[in-house]
């Protein structure tokens, strides 16, 4: 589990997000994901004339690759 602040629109929030990390030919990968709604950044959901709208919520997902250099 990683925490820290998630910057976003203007916003700033504590989060935490779950994560996976493996050991993958001499590198280290994290992964991880954290879903969120829109409202808690001050984010209006885009919506085009009714046409196309989208969730009232947002996923951040990141690999991160850790190797020596």
């Amino acid at each position: 589990l990683l925490t820290g602040d998630l910057d976003l629109h203007g916003v700033t929030k504590s989060v935490a997000i779950p994560v996976q990390a493996r050991l993958v030919d001499g590198r280290i990968e994290v992964a991880g994901a954290l879903t969120f709604p829109f409202a808690d950044f001050g984010i209006e959901p885009p919506n085009i004339a009714g046409f196309v709208t989208v969730e009232d919520e947002g996923t951040l997902e990141f690999l991160l690759i850790l190797e020596q250099g």
